[in-house]
């Protein structure tokens, strides 16, 4: 997830587009309603998270279906 200066986040993007090193790159990608709400985010929630936290998060999302 980029956040920050749309300016900023417009090029990193772009950044990450160019790398072969990224796959499936889209934008919008919502949170899904078991992440953190926007009052846990606003209270540091993502600042707070462990490297075991962020790692559950992202195997997770390997195991969701496609939506597409």
């Amino acid at each position: 997830m980029l956040e920050g200066p749309r300016p900023a986040v417009t090029s990193a993007f772009h950044k990450i587009l160019g790398d072969d090193r990224h796959l499936d790159v889209v934008r919008d990608d919502p949170a899904r309603s078991w992440m953190w709400t926007q009052a846990q985010v606003a209270q540091g929630a993502v600042n707070a998270a462990s490297a075991d936290d962020v790692r559950a998060i992202f195997e997770r999302l390997i195991r969701e279906p496609d939506s597409d």
